[in-house]
């Protein structure tokens, strides 16, 4: 959820900027990032990365989307239920609270912006009340191992994604 989150803001920022050179390339090079994730399709277009990204933050039904992955969290603790904090279970559903977008409008950049800074600012939250509020037993062991190797595979995608970008365009570089 954090690194889809992260590369979601990043390219949202790619597309709010300015309209040169470096931004384009730095545009597509989000484009090749969010596919190589496999949050957008082949028959994605970068025409269409804007509504692409803001449909990944809205749509439950979308896999990879934010809310899909926040169901995906609710569930895997829902099972540890009695293994976090009062504390813990507060930020989540703070967590839950904040990705929800309230019933209205459609969502524009500036808002959509906003979601993923609140959303960056509660997952460290998440994390830290984890770190800290967690008896170091055999569950926080697993939860941790599990943690980091969910981030290396995300790292590794993304790294996979950038070198074969950084073949013809260094661009990639700031972005990832």
């Amino acid at each position: 959820l954090e690194m889809h989150v992260r590369l979601l803001r990043t390219t949202l920022q790619r597309l709010a900027g300015e309209g040169g050179q470096l931004q384009s390339q730095e545009r597509r090079a989000c484009f090749g990032l969010l596919h190589s994730m496999e949050l957008v399709p082949d028959t994605a277009s970068l025409r269409f990365l804007r509504q692409d990204v803001l449909t990944l933050l809205a749509d439950p039904a979308r896999s990879g989307s934010v809310p899909d992955l926040i169901s995906r969290l609710r569930f895997n603790a829902s099972a540890a239920r009695d293994r976090l904090s009062d504390d813990s279970w507060r930020l989540f559903n703070r967590l839950e609270h904040d990705a929800t977008r309230p019933a209205g409008g459609p969502l524009n950049t500036t808002s959509a912006l906003d979601l993923l800074d609140t959303l960056v600012l509660d997952l460290a939250a998440f994390a830290g009340m984890q770190t800290e509020n967690m008896t170091r037993g055999h569950g926080w062991r697993f939860l941790e191992t599990g943690r980091r190797i969910e981030r290396a595979i995300g790292v590794l995608a993304l790294v996979k994604g950038a070198a074969s970008q950084c073949l013809a365009n260094d661009a990639v570089l700031t972005p990832l």
